[in-house]
């Protein structure tokens, strides 16, 4: 399961298939900007995702964003969903890069290779890929061969499919089913039907297949099969990354499952998969779903508020993030939110977290550790409002000193250079701990070191000007 988790996760970028008319529709409503800022976020699933849906729209904003992650990215498996959007948009590096992995010794990187060729159907590696299919070793990477002569047109392929799909001892016989659903055409639809009734929903030894073959209908617009996808594979990742693959037709089961399971851990998955998936569409559902009886549920909702990128999202998290009585990890869960959205309106209920005016006991353990977070949260948005916001915490005496020292270590981490001149002013402070985180931090930043001798980082400052 481990490898077709790994192998599908690599061919999530390319397959959704996505009605141009819809697709018009969200560019004009700022869509692509959207997607473009939850590429940021650093999470596998979210960025798989995202990369998929970024697949389907030809716009000059993608391929630099694309880039950037490709080069930076220390994921192999991110560099391979990265260089098949890029192949698709003719860059030379990506494409050297894809035939490179053609050639490795490592099964995942042959296997994602040969998928992102098939996906973007470019066939200036087709010797290879037929080599590929007809004398890899690994069934994993054959499967994928066949699937991508298929795509690129060669009937050999997609009779592969089909012969292995109905071979229970096919080891690659779940990877056949989600491919045939990608490739969606109908006289494979049978096919994936009996495979899937064909296991009962209580034996667990075939469930993965079970979830694949669900997979494959859902692109057929089987009722039943998303229904199992959501409700039988909350705890599956392989039913995640089908449920993202699969994409927005995936959203009112979702919605359904959000409302009305009587599962904790279902609702808690469709919640999740709503944020990743849907825009101003889901952010409604998902506030409703931030009072739900469960927390863990709750927690899940407001993270994927941020995962939605939506500018809507930031008033229930707002409002759940200053509010004193509300549970303190629900709290915790709206700040890194709010975080994630970046947004300008998202500045002013953080600094009321972290001044402590939303807070019952501001020197109580328990908030001063929820006022740190909204401290990172402005440091992570990293505006000038929002690092005078910071700042203006950490320069007020009746912050507690704990939190000060904390702050500094704050500044440190994040390298924010902007708040040099009001860690310079700390040294002028009485509190010997807090000096020296300041003084820390100044080091740590400037790269030079004058202890805490404030005239001299004084005169450091006003050389930088």
């Amino acid at each position: 399961m481990r490898a077709i988790v790994f192998l599908l996760l690599s061919l999530l970028v390319c397959s959704t298939v996505f009605c141009e008319e819809e697709a018009k529709k969200e560019q004009d409503s700022g869509h692509i900007e959207r997607l473009l800022r939850k590429l940021e976020i650093d999470d596998y699933v979210v960025r798989s995702a995202t990369l998929n849906q970024l697949f389907n729209y030809d716009d000059k904003r993608i391929p630099p964003a694309v880039k950037r992650i490709f080069q930076t990215t220390s994921d192999e498996d991110t560099r391979y969903w990265c260089a098949c959007l890029l192949l698709k948009c003719g860059d030379e590096e990506a494409k050297k890069f894809l035939i490179k992995g053609l050639r490795s010794e490592s099964e995942r990187c042959r296997y994602n290779a040969v998928a992102a060729f098939g996906r973007a159907k470019d066939k200036s590696a087709l010797d290879e890929i037929r080599d590929s299919f007809k004398n890899d070793p690994v069934p994993q990477v054959q499967i994928v061969a066949a699937y991508a002569l298929a795509n690129l047109g060669f009937e050999e392929g997609y009779n592969f499919l089909k012969e292995k799909v109905r071979d229970d001892n096919w080891i690659a016989q779940d990877m056949a089913a989600v491919l045939l659903g990608w490739l969606k055409k109908e006289d494979s639809k049978p096919l994936l039907e009996q495979l899937f009734k064909s296991i009962s929903s209580d034996n667990t030894e075939r469930k993965g297949v079970k979830l694949c073959a669900a997979w494959g209908l859902a692109h057929f617009g089987s009722d039943e099969a998303e229904r199992y996808l959501v409700e039988a594979g909350y705890d599956s990742l392989t039913a995640q990354v089908g449920i993202c693959e699969v994409g927005k037709p995936m959203i009112d089961e979702l919605l359904r499952a959000l409302k009305e399971s009587q599962s904790p851990a279902v609702r808690r998955n469709a919640a999740t998969l709503l944020g990743i998936l849907g825009g101003a569409d889901v952010v409604k559902p998902l506030e409703e779903a931030l009072k739900d009886r469960t927390y863990s549920v709750a927690s899940a909702a407001a993270t994927a508020l941020g995962y939605s990128m939506h500018p809507d999202a930031v008033q229930p998290l707002a409002k759940l993030a200053t509010n004193p009585e509300a549970n303190i990890i629900l709290r915790r869960s709206a700040i890194k939110s709010l975080s994630i959205l970046h947004f300008d309106s998202c500045i002013e209920p953080l600094s009321r977290v972290l001044d402590g005016s939303s807070c019952k006991k501001k020197d109580d353990d328990s908030l001063l550790r929820l006022r740190e977070n909204a401290a990172l949260a402005l440091a992570q948005i990293g505006t000038e409002t929002a690092i005078k916001a910071f700042c203006s915490v950490l320069s007020d005496k009746n912050t507690p000193t704990k939190l000060r020292v904390s702050l500094c270590w704050t500044i440190k981490q994040q390298r924010i250079s902007s708040a040099l001149p009001t860690l310079v002013e700390l040294l002028k402070e009485d509190e010997e701990s807090l000096k020296k985180a300041a003084y820390d931090a100044l080091k740590e930043i400037s790269g030079k070191d004058y202890g805490t001798d404030y005239e001299k980082w004084k005169m450091f400052l006003a050389e930088k000007k």
